[in-house]
């Protein structure tokens, strides 16, 4: 959720909050969350990918562990 609002300059969707007023899934979840390159072109799409896949509405498609996106990021950053 930092990471889409440092490069977005805008609030993640907030998943409690939305599951107040509606049922949520997957497929709501998603349109919820807008891409970062909507609002930001600039922001490599994997570093785009890699964010939402953090805010994954199911806990299984998240990445594992932060050393795993640590691992990501490191190699974005040698890519750029």
């Amino acid at each position: 959720a930092t990471l889409y609002r440092l490069l977005t300059l805008r609030n993640s969707p907030n998943l409690l909050e939305a599951m107040e007023t509606m049922k949520v899934n997957d497929k709501v979840w998603r349109e919820l969350l807008k891409p970062i390159t909507d609002f930001n072109p600039k922001v490599p799409a994997e570093l785009a990918n890699l964010v939402h896949q953090c805010l994954e509405y199911s806990p299984k498609r998240r990445p594992q562990s932060m050393s795993d996106v640590q691992e990501r990021i490191t190699q974005l950053m040698q890519e750029l």
